[in-house]
């Protein structure tokens, strides 16, 4: 009986311990469950940032272009503006020797 009574004693251990085993795997086993919910929203986070980082970045690159673009427009305006003030005042020395040629031929012909 004492045999028995060992036996019975080793098998509640036994099964105590396995349910306390059962208990931590089924424990271990949520955590991991909720860490991979965690991992796949981690992950589809990230992959929208990126998306949003590399629309920005696309949008930075047509910016630049843009900005590039009127750059140069504004140095070939200003080029082209100062040709013009250049060709008005060729202009205007050549309409003030024009005025004083026909002063000049006035006074020659008055005489």
């Amino acid at each position: 009986m004492r045999v028995f009574f060992l036996f019975s004693i080793r098998q509640v251990a036994s099964e105590k311990q396995s349910r306390q085993l059962e208990a931590e795997v089924s424990e271990t086993n949520t955590k991991m469950a909720e860490l991979q919910r965690e991992l796949r929203d981690v992950t589809a986070h990230r992959n929208r940032l990126q998306l949003e980082l590399n629309d920005a970045s696309s949008r930075l690159q047509t910016a630049e272009n843009q900005l590039s673009q009127a750059q140069r427009a504004k140095t070939a305006l200003a080029t082209q503006l100062d040709e013009l003030r250049q060709a008005v005042d060729d202009n205007s020395a050549a309409y003030t020797k024009v005025c004083g040629n026909h002063t000049t031929l006035k006074i020659f012909t008055a005489r």
